[in-house]
């Protein structure tokens, strides 16, 4: 387990961290944040809320260096991130180890993040057959083509979980990526968009409950793709009874399996407020994650979570939250649901639970969610 004492994180500008030197009258920066460690509320080091100035001498350096980096050839481009990947690959350890630390992810969660992470590169690295130029008629005499553009860019990550990315930007260097192509500038303010899930009544009860659990529960309910609400078409007992059961059994720790904290004490709060106002407004707490607060001495703890919900209304039916809380609602008819779905803000992703290929294939035509899935 990685525990070493980590530096105070530094922004990375034009291929080199940029220290902010808090007393001097013309930083624009005049205050640091502790990151602690979800385990145990240990601070673990200290991240700098960047200012205007400091976003502006990123830009500057990324302005600067797209001319030479967008004349590269693709080969050259494609070189980079292939040493990239290996590095990421020599490095995945350590940078899971990162994960765990600061963010409160289970190693084995942490290891699947990194290689989410190496796939993405993967697919960056066929970029001599992707970006090819495509040329069409348009109109007679009118031709239109397309390029890609060579973009170089200003990351901001997220205040509560920033050393593993400061490490990814020093992995770009070495793997030859040239200064001011990627910028690295800290702060705070960031958005998390939740997801909608609906079970058909012929939904694989077994493989759907293990699915819904596992993807509400997984990181702590603090991913991007976490489901935070299921829409149940009908009185679907049997699915919520193995839900429940399924929740109940996981238990809290680092292990493959088990589930880690929460990121800070900010979010405990908040989702314990949530669960605490679903109660108040009549809905039926199935699996109550407040427990493991009560049990855990260190730490920010919360359990799974499973509401059944009556009041279309309620707040976690149509408010984001990012924790391991999964709203249950019943509604009568598939026409019902993708009212439901498509009537919030949020929609980042949606899926449906069916075995039927025609079920399927109404909910994926009316879906508004950017990312779909059948299961």
């Amino acid at each position: 387990m990685f525990t070493q004492d980590l530096p105070r994180v530094r922004n990375w500008i034009n291929g080199q961290f940029v220290e902010l030197a808090v007393s001097s009258p013309s930083s624009g920066t005049t205050q640091y944040l502790p990151v602690t460690s979800p385990y145990d509320a240990k601070i673990i080091g200290h991240v700098p809320l960047s200012s205007a100035a400091d976003v502006a001498e990123a830009i500057a350096a990324a302005r600067k260096a797209f001319p030479a980096w967008s004349g590269c050839t693709i080969k050259d481009r494609a070189g980079i991130l292939i040493r990239f990947h290996a590095l990421m690959t020599k490095h995945a350890d350590l940078l899971s180890d990162m994960v765990v630390l600061e963010h409160g992810k289970t190693k084995s969660e942490a290891l699947v993040s990194v290689s989410r992470g190496q796939d993405l590169v993967e697919y960056a690295m066929s970029l001599p057959h992707v970006s090819q130029t495509k040329i069409l008629e348009v109109s007679r005499g009118i031709t239109c083509y397309d390029s890609r553009v060579r973009n170089t860019m200003v990351l901001k990550p997220s205040e509560k979980v920033p050393y593993t990315m400061t490490k990814v930007v020093e992995l770009l260097k070495e793997a030859g990526l040239p200064d001011g192509v990627v910028n690295l500038v800290n702060g705070t303010a960031e958005d998390h968009p939740d997801n909608h899930t609906v079970s058909a009544p012929d939904c694989d009860i077994e493989m759907t409950s293990t699915d819904v659990v596992e993807s509400f529960s997984g990181c702590s309910g603090e991913s991007c793709m976490a489901p935070s609400v299921l829409l149940t078409i009908g009185r679907q007992q049997d699915l919520i009874d193995k839900i429940v059961s399924k929740a109940e059994a996981i238990r809290p720790g680092r292990l493959d399996g088990q589930m880690g904290p929460v990121i800070d004490q900010v979010a405990l709060d908040n989702i314990t407020r949530y669960i605490n106002g679903a109660e108040v407004s009549g809905a039926r707490i199935l699996v109550d994650g407040r427990r493991w607060t009560k049990e855990r001495q260190e730490g920010y703890w919360v359990g799974p979570t499973v509401i059944l919900h009556t009041n279309k209304q309620d707040a976690l039916l149509h408010e984001e939250l990012f924790g391991p809380v999964l709203s249950i609602l019943e509604v009568a008819t598939a026409e019902e649901a993708i009212a439901f779905e498509n009537a919030n803000p949020y929609g980042n992703g949606a899926c449906i639970y069916t075995s039927s290929g025609a079920t399927a294939d109404f909910f994926i035509k009316r879906f508004n969610a950017g990312m779909c899935g059948i299961k």
